[in-house]
């Protein structure tokens, strides 16, 4: 999410200092091009990690398992950060819409997992499920700390949690039609996450 349309890549630091005359303004601006590069790195930087951790199980031949699953997907999130940060967004708003992004995946996953568990073998517990949907509540509670344009993105994470919670409990949809919900939920999410944040 972003509170305003992404801003054109900065220039080179060389062009910035030919693009002055004076020696003061141009240390300035390379200053700032120097800044707001760092800045983009920092999501990367946080990122990396858990990214790490998701190519460890994959070259192993254990993508599949629950925590890769969620590293993978928390740290791709980090891409929504980087944008914020690129569209001259604040650092905060970049941490609450990347927090926004880990508490849908932190519910979603979960979520997923018991219910094609409970697909193939016509039962399974839910309880894993509803502990994850706790989880992305109080995630996306934390996003609203950080930053309050991150509210409304709380509450479409708090719908989502209360749906899935009510939707575990009900017979199992097949994968295909499951795999379409979690998709069209998630880009809902987003699009009200980008709706707050631009009040």
């Amino acid at each position: 999410a972003v509170r305003a349309a992404a801003a054109p890549p900065p220039q080179s630091a060389a062009e910035l200092a030919a693009s002055d005359d004076t020696e003061p303004d141009a240390l300035a601006r390379i200053i700032e091009f120097v800044l707001r590069w760092a800045q983009l790195v920092v999501p990367v930087a946080v990122a990396a990690p858990l990214v790490a951790v998701e190519l460890w199980f994959e070259v192993r031949s254990r993508g599949r398992r629950l925590v890769p699953e969620l590293c993978g997907a928390v740290g791709v999130a980090a891409v929504v950060a980087a944008v914020v940060v690129a569209g001259d967004g604040s650092g905060r708003l970049a941490a609450a819409s990347w927090l926004v992004l880990a508490a849908r995946a932190a519910g979603a996953i979960p979520y997923v997992r018991v219910q094609i568990l409970r697909l193939r073998r016509g039962s399974g517990p839910v309880r894993h499920s509803d502990v994850a949907q706790a989880v992305s509540v109080v995630l996306g509670g934390v996003a609203v700390v950080v930053d309050g344009a991150a509210l409304l993105g709380f509450v479409g994470v708090t719908v989502l949690a209360v749906l899935q919670v009510m939707a575990v409990r009900r017979a199992p949809v097949p994968a295909k039609r499951l795999g379409i919900r979690q998709m069209a939920m998630g880009l809902g999410l987003v699009l009200l996450t980008a709706v707050g944040a631009s009040w």
